[in-house]
């Protein structure tokens, strides 16, 4: 609806937003951590077109930007509410912090809508404001996520908003996956979040926190430990094509040049013995006698590049000598480690955490998509050899907030006698939500 706003009867609507945080580590010690949003205001629920990144509701009347904050007096036209129209409203979280988006919307018609439209037709969109305050000026990581794909969608905008200076956007986690972390300068001060929120129904909630930013060594790099690729090794050898993690800049103005990741010397013993070196050498992942040779190269900038707040997957293909010495149980814990440096100098290390399974169970393998991205399927194999022509290969899709990992998917099948089981799920358990189907046909001679 595009009339002007038209006065209705107040909408009241409780809602829930979790914020924490903690600031650098060199704002104080012990960790100083900014107050949380006392209280949020509110404004919804309207219809919204697409999930993800719908039409900002209030565009009409300038964006959310330009609407009187909390001004319970003007009220905007919604077809989701008894009366046709709704305003702000107040919500206080709970003693945890929490507060539920939807559930309290006074006046709302979910079951009228959905009578004849279905669930489509309970989707609704809304704009959550809330003030923090920060003692102490610095780099911060912003992660919002919402608790419940099914039920709530951010709307993919994020906006931290400082007086006297630009919004500092970020993005939203869309998808549920808890892995997205974006970097933040704040000053000393109060300052606000402004969260394009959207869901389904009644019942919504979702996070936004506060992280500490890496204090940076040699460069502003941090690398975000759980979000990796999923990989088993079966029966000692590595399934797949390699492995990936996600090295980020949490530097918002700085570029950083001249980065390289080496497969680290120094391993665990089962490891080491197994010999492992990097595939097909590239300016990205290097073997460790490499790493001396690309020194003079990374000085002239010749490694690869973060911008800044880029968070980047580094793809590692790997090749192994001998098999992994895997015994007993439970099947002991493994990981590869890596060194990342910048410009030859060392700036950090980390490690890929690898399942261990044997032969005849599903396990997780990796293999390179159409984009060339690192992705990962489930496999399980059939009781008897395969013949010289090969087996069957039967291949199995999935909905959206599925992934192989889980064992739900590959444990729903009977292990078949003469043909493989395949369960392509992607990088992601919605990884084909935005049509990226063609995955499901490259893991299939992968």
């Amino acid at each position: 609806m595009m009339a002007d706003p038209a006065p209705s009867p107040r909408v009241l609507l409780v809602a829930a937003l979790v914020c924490v945080g903690v600031t650098a580590a060199c704002a104080a010690s012990p960790p100083y951590v900014p107050s949380a949003p006392r209280e949020w205001d509110i404004l919804g629920p309207f219809p919204y077109g697409y999930r993800e990144l719908g039409a900002d509701p209030v565009a009409r009347w300038g964006g959310i930007a330009a609407v009187p904050r909390a001004n319970t007096s003007v009220y905007f036209p919604s077809e989701l509410v008894f009366g046709g129209a709704t305003t702000w409203s107040t919500a206080t979280p709970d003693s945890d912090g929490t507060v539920s988006l939807g559930g309290s919307f006074n006046g709302t018609r979910w079951a009228f809508a959905a009578a004849p439209y279905g669930w489509p037709a309970q989707l609704w969109q809304g704009w959550a404001l809330g003030d923090f305050d920060v003692a102490h000026a610095g780099t911060y990581l912003v992660q919002c996520v919402e608790h419940d794909f099914t039920q709530t969608f951010l709307a993919g905008k994020v906006w931290v908003d400082t007086p006297g200076r630009p919004p500092q956007l970020v993005n939203g986690d869309t998808c549920d996956y808890s892995f997205g972390r974006f970097p933040v300068t704040l000053e000393a001060g109060t300052h606000t979040l402004r969260i394009h929120v959207s869901g389904q129904g009644a019942s919504e909630s979702f996070t936004c926190a506060f992280l500490a930013a890496p204090a940076p060594a040699a460069a502003p790099l941090a690398v975000l430990a759980d979000d990796t690729t999923p990989v088993d090794v079966v029966d000692g050898l590595l399934a797949g094509v390699g492995v990936s993690f996600v090295l980020l800049n949490t530097d918002t103005e700085q570029w950083v040049h001249g980065v390289a990741v080496t497969l680290a010397a120094a391993q665990q013993p089962a490891i080491a013995a197994a010999g492992f070196t990097v595939d097909t050498p590239s300016r990205v992942c290097l073997s460790p006698g490499q790493a001396a040779q690309t020194t003079p190269q990374q000085q002239r900038g010749e490694g690869f590049t973060l911008a800044p707040g880029q968070a980047m997957p580094v793809v590692c293909p790997l090749s192994q000598r001998h098999a992994i010495p895997v015994s007993g149980a439970p099947a002991p814990s493994l990981s590869l480690a890596f060194t990342v440096s910048v410009q030859g100098a060392q700036a950090l290390n980390t490690s890929v955490g690898l399942g261990s399974v044997t032969y005849g169970s599903p396990f997780a393998f990796t293999f390179l998509d159409v984009d060339g991205s690192l992705q990962y399927a489930a496999a399980t194999p059939p009781a008897n050899p395969c013949p010289a022509s090969g087996c069957t290969v039967l291949l199995s899709t999935h909905g959206a907030d599925v992934e192989a990992q889980s064992g739900a998917w590959t444990g729903a099948y009977k292990r078949q006698t003469a043909a493989w089981l395949l369960f392509p799920t992607g990088r992601r358990k919605l990884g084909c939500v935005a049509g990226l189907h063609r995955g499901a046909v490259t893991v299939v001679p992968a």
